[in-house]
């Protein structure tokens, strides 16, 4: 309400039309962060189940396949045998999973914007909005996983060599110290992976390639590593009330470790696929509210949405090439002399 100076009663004035804000789009704090985090993910929470559902019931499959090629192997040719099949089988469906993997990440990121944001999303059209790229984002993880832990690896596969290899040789010492420099590297493998891990975010949202994106995660991560160890370290917690699901299970195995345990192990596997299912989500819906509360707070994203987008230039016609050259026209006055007469 306005008044203007010439009528006592206040005046209505018309608002300007504004595109709504669905979310109040500010900075946030962090409990501010975890709590939209949960409750995002409880009103949604079959949307974000259903994209977790393509990684973890992929990796559910693949590991019965290999239980099952395991326990063939075993009965024809030995438990030793078995049990390299088991390790080689692991190592192929870990390269088979990147793709469900990069799809479920981008897949959550992107309904997470959408939802967000206040746009109606479903579980089928933020996978398939996504999954054209999916290479882009598997070269993104790959990024992310190189830049964090290359001193570690640098370090511990020589240490593992020695040790394993060249014992006899007097250099088991040499083996522990590159063990224990590889410890010390892990305060810098979490620095690296802290400022990259918004990444996927600005891939999906902004469109923005491998090496723009990591730059880009490097940039709004300012100011914000202390809320993204926060939310990992949440992620982590229930990572591991899940595996205390499991831990009966495991008793199990561990209590006769020359049985095969199909049937336990089968269990085991369903309900880590089903606390993957569960627990995936949160880690990427909370990395996604530091994402957009890191661009309110650095580049006004908020404002942004307020604005709307800006309208389109008009084209503007190009002269003619005769109108260059052409003569302009003459004024009349021009033409009068000063007695008055043409």
């Amino acid at each position: 309400m306005a008044q203007d100076w010439y009528t006592p009663q206040p005046a209505p004035i018309a608002a300007p039309s504004l595109p709504p804000i669905p979310r109040d789009l500010r900075p946030l704090s962090l409990g501010e962060i975890l709590d939209r985090t949960f409750s995002v993910y409880r009103s949604r929470f079959w949307l974000f189940a259903g994209i977790a559902a393509i990684y973890s019931i992929t990796a559910l499959l693949l590991q019965l396949l290999n239980l099952l090629v395991r326990h063939h192997i075993i009965a024809h040719y030995g438990f030793a045998n078995g049990n390299v099949s088991t390790l080689l089988g692991s190592s192929i469906m870990m390269l088979l999973l990147l793709v469900p993997y990069a799809v479920t990440e981008a897949g959550t990121v992107f309904a997470l914007s959408e939802v967000y944001l206040g746009n109606g999303t479903s579980a089928q059209a933020a996978v398939k909005a996504t999954i054209g790229r999916w290479y882009r984002y598997i070269g993104i993880a790959f990024w992310v996983g190189f830049a964090a832990f290359w001193p570690l690896a640098l370090l511990w596969i020589p240490a593992f060599i020695i040790i394993l290899g060249l014992r006899s040789a007097g250099l088991a010492w040499l083996g522990g110290l590159l063990v224990f420099l590889g410890i010390c590297s892990l305060p810098y493998s979490i620095w690296s992976l802290l400022r990259n891990l918004l990444a996927i975010q600005s891939s999906v949202i902004e469109g923005a390639p491998v090496r723009a994106a990591i730059a880009r995660s490097k940039l709004l991560t300012k100011g914000a590593k202390g809320r993204i160890f926060v939310v990992l370290l949440i992620v982590w917690a229930l990572t591991m009330t899940a595996g205390m699901l499991q831990l009966p299970l495991t008793l199990v195995v561990l209590k006769s470790p020359l049985q095969e345990h199909n049937l336990v192990q089968s269990v085991t596997l369903i309900v880590n696929a089903l606390a993957q299912m569960v627990v995936i989500p949160i880690g990427l819906i909370g990395l996604s509210l530091v994402y957009f509360d890191q661009r309110v707070r650095q580049e006004g994203f908020d404002l942004l949405l307020m604005l709307g987008p800006e309208p389109p230039a008009q084209p503007v016609e190009p002269p003619a090439l005769s109108d260059l050259f052409a003569e302009p026209p003459l004024d009349p006055a021009d033409t009068i002399g000063n007695d008055g007469r043409l």
